[in-house]
C-alpha cells in the first residue's frame, strides 16, 4: 500500500514514519508534505492508496486541501491534536482518525480498517458529512446528521430521526422514526458518549432515548419506564432515575 504524510510538523512525520516502518511493512511511505499545497502535489504526483493527514496546518488546512482535489480515490486517515470538535466530527462521520502523539496500538487498528474495501460513495458521503460539522458548528442540536455502519453498508441520519438505541451484544440496535432499524457495529457505550451532549438520554445500561420522543415517565411494576411517542416504552433503571427526572424537567415533564 503507497501512502503519503501531510503534517506541517516535522517530528510528527518522522514519529509517524517510524511506527509505520516498524509495525506496518505492508505500508510503504512513497513522499511526505509540510503542508497542504505539497500534499495536494504529492498525492497527483503519486496517486497513493493512502493519506495521513493533518487536520490543522498553517494557510490551509487538511480538510481545505481535500476540497481542491475533489472526491478522493484514496483511504484517509486523519491525524489531529486534542481537538475535540473535530474528533466528534470524525466519529460522527465514522472516519478514522489518529489523536497525536500517535500509539502503536492505534494506527495498528486506523491501518486495518484502511485495508478493508470501502467504496468511494461511502468515503464521499462521510467527507460530506465531516464537512457540515466542521463548516456549521451553529447548527441546531439535532440537525447533525451520522453516519451509521452496518457491515459493508452505510447510512447517513440525522440526529433528529434517531427515537432510541438499544444495546445488541456488542452492537447497537438504532431505531429510527418510522419503524426502520440498523444495526450499527459500535455499542452503545460509544454512542453514550458520542450523543450526550445532543439531547439524548442514557436511562439505563442498554438504552439511550432521543428526548425530543419522550411523551411521560410512569411508574410500573418493578420499576419505571419512559412511554415514547407512538408507544414504545423504554425501562430506566433504578440507578439512573434522578438523572432521566432532571433531563425531563427541561423540557417541561
Amino acid at each position: 500500500m503507497k501512502a503519503i504524510i501531510v503534517d506541517d510538523e516535522r517530528e510528527v512525520r518522522v514519529h509517524l514514519k517510524q511506527l509505520l516502518d516498524t509495525y506496518c511493512k505492508n505500508v510503504t511511505i512513497v513522499a511526505e508534505a509540510a503542508s497542504a499545497d505539497e500534499g495536494a502535489s504529492a498525492i497527483l504526483l503519486h496517486e497513493p492508496d493512502l493519506v495521513f493527514l493533518d487536520v490543522q496546518m498553517p494557510k490551509r488546512s487538511g480538510f481545505d486541501m481535500l476540497r481542491t482535489l475533489g472526491q478522493p480515490e484514496f483511504a484517509i486517515i486523519f491525524v489531529t491534536g486534542d481537538d475535540r470538535y473535530a474528533v466528534d466530527a470524525f466519529k460522527f462521520s465514522a472516519l478514522d482518525y489518529l489523536l497525536k502523539p500517535v500509539e502503536p496500538a492505534d494506527l495498528l487498528g486506523a491501518v486495518a480498517k484502511a485495508f478493508q474495501h470501502r467504496s468511494r460513495k461511502q468515503l464521499n458521503e462521510r467527507l460530506d458529512c465531516v464537512f457540515e460539522s466542521i463548516e456549521n458548528p451553529s447548527a441546531g442540536k439535532q440537525d447533525k446528521r451520522i453516519a451509521l455502519i452496518s457491515g459493508s453498508e452505510q447510512k447517513l441520519v440525522f440526529l433528529r430521526d434517531i427515537k432510541y438505541l438499544e444495546a445488541a451484544k456488542h452492537y447497537s440496535q438504532v431505531h429510527l422514526e418510522g419503524g426502520q432499524k440498523i444495526l450499527d457495529s459500535r455499542s452503545i457505550g460509544d454512542f453514550e458518549d458520542l450523543l450526550s451532549s445532543y439531547q439524548f438520554i442514557q436511562c439505563h445500561k442498554s438504552w439511550i432515548v432521543n428526548r425530543k420522543y419522550i411523551k411521560s415517565l410512569r411508574k410500573v411494576t418493578g420499576g419505571n419506564e419512559l412511554l415514547l411517542h407512538g408507544g414504545d416504552k423504554i425501562p430506566v433503571s433504578d440507578r439512573k432515575l434522578l438523572e432521566v427526572k432532571d433531563e425531563l424537567k427541561k423540557i417541561g415533564l
